[in-house]
């Protein structure tokens, strides 16, 4: 099941206080694979604190 909250508090850490109960948490980027492996400060400080399974992926990645 896909989990929806709102929550307040740095998004950083709540996003990696949720990967530690999560099987998987989904962080967007912006930018595309030509822009380069840059990421920003939040994706940098849940991959930093992150206890579980964390996806980086670029918008516009996904096709339809």
């Amino acid at each position: 099941p896909v989990r929806q909250d709102v929550v307040r508090g740095h998004p950083g850490r709540v996003l990696a206080s949720y990967t530690a109960r999560a099987d998987l948490v989904v962080i967007g980027r912006r930018g595309g694979h030509d822009s380069g492996p840059a990421i920003g400060a939040v994706q940098h400080a849940v991959l930093n604190h992150a206890h579980g399974p964390v996806a980086i992926v670029p918008t516009g990645s996904a096709r339809s």
